[in-house]
């Protein structure tokens, strides 16, 4: 049987243990956490620069159950669409246009969508989707302005994967910061015009803006996608509404279009036919 001077060392330890816990727990941790720099996503302003990825956890249940890419995913999306919320825009001698106030979501989420998909869901709304010229005034028009942020493709997350869009949603809700009104900078436009008339244009999807916050867009007008392309987390679809408005009165949009008064405030090149303002459905 041990003897109590036998135990003593070992209770010393123990009293010497427990101590040195309640001290730890004790101890002020704001001095710790001070001296790392705080994580941010707020956008850069030149897309160029390099993005930091959010944690693997953000990806919304939506898109964790989506089909990865192709006519499932279009399928997917499409059938969670939400409805839109317009804006009404001034262009000038009395036009104003009626816009989506953000990109189009589905459950939440801004998605990219094939032009043949994004044109039956602006039928739904009674919507077309924009031009060059609409873009450039959505944008001067917009109360929330946010800087493009450009994503790097890795070997887990391509440039069309549900993956890489979701981090870039994370991105552009950090941007936006729970700011309403009418948003852009945050994606890319499928836009309509002369192009789409040709049957070579009917083939491609055409893409447009993306402004930086000078104003400057870093798309250029572009159709070398196909028409299903596999729409990466940049592009998005903007509407807008088949009613305008032409001092106060609402108006069919397509009578601007065709009016030589009112067209080049609506297209950059002057009158367009119903042919250039719609893609094929399928």
């Amino acid at each position: 049987m041990p003897r109590d001077d036998d135990t003593l060392p070992f209770f010393v330890a123990g009293v010497a243990l427990v101590t040195a816990g309640v001290a730890w727990a004790l101890w002020p941790k704001q001095a710790e956490a001070s001296a790392l720099p705080p994580r941010s996503y707020a956008p850069h302003t030149s897309p160029s620069a390099p993005s930091e990825a959010p944690m693997s956890n953000t990806m919304p249940a939506f898109l964790a159950a989506a089909p990865s890419a192709g006519a499932a995913r279009e399928r997917y999306f499409e059938a969670a669409v939400d409805a839109p919320t317009f804006v009404r825009i001034p262009l000038g001698q009395g036009v104003e246009v009626a816009v989506s106030s953000d990109y189009l979501t589905a459950q939440g989420v801004r998605v990219p969508l094939w032009p043949s998909t994004a044109q039956r869901v602006a039928d739904r709304f009674g919507a077309m989707l924009p031009t060059k010229a609409l873009v450039d005034a959505i944008w001067r028009a917009a109360t929330v302005k946010v800087a493009p942020r450009s994503m790097t493709p890795r070997a887990d997350a391509s440039r069309d994967s549900n993956k890489l869009l979701a981090e870039h949603e994370v991105l552009v809700n950090a941007a936006i910061a729970g700011r309403t009104g009418l948003i852009d900078g945050d994606k890319k436009s499928i836009v309509v015009g002369r192009a789409i008339a040709t049957p070579e244009g009917r083939r491609a999807v055409w893409i447009y803006g993306w402004h930086r916050l000078n104003g400057e867009p870093v798309q250029p007008v572009y159709g070398g996608h196909s028409a299903t392309y596999g729409a990466d987390y940049s592009h998005g679809t903007r509407l807008v509404s088949r009613t305008a408005y032409l001092n106060g009165q609402p108006v069919a949009i397509e009578s601007l279009f065709a009016d030589p008064r009112y067209a080049p405030l609506l297209n950059e090149s002057g009158t367009l036919t119903p042919a250039m303002l719609r893609y094929p459905t399928s």
